[in-house]
């Protein structure tokens, strides 16, 4: 048997890729706004604006200590799902607060530790920049140490981003 190939030029149809795109492809959601608030256009614009939101959201969906664990009875589940979500909202204030401090401290210095500018800090750079401090409470103090000791200029500013000053 023998075949013979006869080469040519493939030129792609654009209107049926198009179509069958259209036809392929969804993007859907789902929102309780009414159509007379905001088109098509708008919801997805307002959607998209929602990044900060979605990364929040994306420490849920990172592996933490909950793979390591395991429950028979649901309520446990249940339970440690709620402290889960009440973490990430104290998170989410932390960082909020911290920024919105940032934004009203126009002068606020480079962190040699961090290698720039604390001026939109996230929940993951403030919990760093704590990382180098040991705190030792009693009943009658509280002594706070660095490992670092070019960071102890800085706590104190630290602490005012994390709302933290009188803790």
């Amino acid at each position: 048997m023998v075949f013979k190939v006869r080469i040519r030029e493939v030129i792609p149809e654009q209107d049926r890729i198009e179509q069958y795109r259209q036809r392929e492809e969804s993007f859907v959601l789902i929102t309780n706004v009414p159509e007379t608030d905001l088109n098509d256009g708008e919801v997805l614009r307002k959607y998209k604006g929602q990044g900060v939101v979605e990364r929040s959201f994306s420490r849920l969906k990172r592996p933490m200590m909950v793979d390591t664990l395991f429950f028979k009875i649901p309520e446990q589940i249940e339970a440690l799902m709620s402290l889960v979500y009440i973490a990430l909202l104290f998170q989410s204030i932390i960082q909020a607060m911290a920024r919105y401090r940032a934004k009203k401290n126009r002068n606020l210095p480079k962190n040699a530790y961090a290698k720039r500018k604390l001026k939109n800090p996230t929940y993951d750079l403030i919990i760093y920049l704590f990382d180098p401090f040991d705190i030792i409470t009693t009943e009658e103090s509280r002594e706070i140490s660095s490992l670092v000791p070019e960071m102890e200029c800085h706590l104190n500013l630290l602490l005012h981003l994390a709302d933290a000053e009188n803790c």
